[in-house]
């Protein structure tokens, strides 16, 4: 990659990633991978204790960034390199990000809530901390370091 790459990624709270993507699986119309399907036959709880059969809900935000691996230190360094940002700041973050590019940007965001969603139970909440520690691990080192900006 060239030097001036710029590598950008926003991040969001990884249990509520994963909450809003099981009500994104639920929601799917006529799709059959398996993950969704499992979505689709299982509550949240049932879905959030379930053997990991899906690597979404294990780790997703560090292997991302860890090229695939379970790597947290890896992630790190390669989350060091990206221009960072986080879901709940979405507009700040567009406005550095076309500033840094001298670029205009459509700044138009609205957030789109399609259902409304459970509260999350303590065992679920448990479970889904319990398979992503490298990612909880990931992101409060992110808020720690870009989270005021």
């Amino acid at each position: 990659m060239p030097d001036d790459t710029l590598i950008v990624t926003i991040l969001r709270p990884p249990v509520e990633r994963l909450v809003s993507l099981y009500h994104y699986w639920r929601n799917l119309p006529d799709s059959t991978a398996a993950a969704v399907l499992e979505a689709k036959r299982l509550s949240l709880d049932e879905w959030a204790a379930s053997p990991e059969t899906d690597v979404a809900k294990s780790n997703q935000m560090t292997q991302l960034l860890a090229s695939g691996v379970v790597d947290l230190d890896k992630a790190i360094v390669n989350l060091d390199k990206c221009m960072v940002g986080f879901q709940w700041d979405y507009e700040a973050f567009l406005r550095r990000l076309s500033m840094r590019l001298n670029v205009a940007l459509d700044m138009h965001h609205e957030k789109v809530q399609t259902i409304e969603k459970p509260r999350v139970s303590y065992q679920t909440m448990h479970a889904l901390i319990e398979r992503n520690t490298c990612d909880l691990a990931l992101y409060e080192y992110a808020l720690a370091k870009w989270g005021q900006a």
